[in-house]
């Protein structure tokens, strides 16, 4: 639904993940809402393995994004090939 990448926010100014939805400011109601939806269910988590979200809302030509919490650590597809290689996770074994 979103793509993120690591940007710079300007007022508190630190390091943070932008997530911006793929399609958009031409995505559906229907997507934007889901979009917005996301924003507020993360806003009211709070647990060390959730990034916070810092702000929610649409850049100037109405492009949805999510500006949140940067965690340092692994892509998400490489640790899962690593955890599956796991001799823990292998049942064949």
């Amino acid at each position: 639904m979103g793509v993120v990448w690591e940007a710079e926010q300007q007022n508190p100014k630190r390091r943070v993940a932008l997530k911006m939805m793929r399609s958009g400011r031409y995505a559906s109601e229907r997507m934007r809402r889901l979009f917005q939806r996301e924003g507020e269910a993360l806003g009211r988590l709070k647990h060390p393995a959730i990034a916070t979200i810092y702000e929610a809302g649409e850049t100037d030509d109405g492009q949805p994004f999510l500006a949140m919490e940067l965690v340092s650590g692994k892509k998400l597809d490489t640790w899962i090939e690593e955890l599956a290689k796991s001799p823990a996770m292998r049942k064949d074994e």
